[in-house]
């Protein structure tokens, strides 16, 4: 990837990757970093597939694993998209829950810290 030289290239670039979203699926990102995997981020991954295959969720939901978002001592974490929420601290058998409310619409707020939206 080339360097961005600019505001304006930032800018362009993440226009670029925000029309490449499926909106219309609910989209989960896990942290997959190293202290994230020390946590048991590698079981919440695991969990989050088998949920997902297991209830025939592949054409609603996309799952994809991050890198460090510097939250160390949060995770591991999950990320739902479009709504926003951030749950912390994520076990494997809190998945089908968090999974279950994020389908709805809703959140699992025992877990569940608000994120604010970035603005330009």
């Amino acid at each position: 990837m080339p360097r961005l030289n600019s505001l304006d290239e930032l800018r362009n670039l993440r226009e670029l990757l925000m029309s490449d979203q499926d909106t219309g699926r609910l989209g989960i990102a896990i942290c997959a970093g190293t202290a994230c995997r020390a946590s048991g981020a590698s079981g919440v991954i695991q969990a989050v597939k088998g949920h997902i295959i297991r209830n025939g969720l592949q054409d609603k939901v996309w799952l994809r694993t991050t890198g460090c978002h510097g939250f160390c001592e949060m995770g591991p974490f999950i990320l739902t998209v479009p709504q926003g929420a951030f749950y912390t601290q994520v076990k494997p058998g809190d998945v089908p829950r968090i999974m279950a409310a994020a389908l709805a619409g809703d959140y699992a707020e025992d877990h569940c810290r608000p994120v604010v939206a970035a603005t330009e």
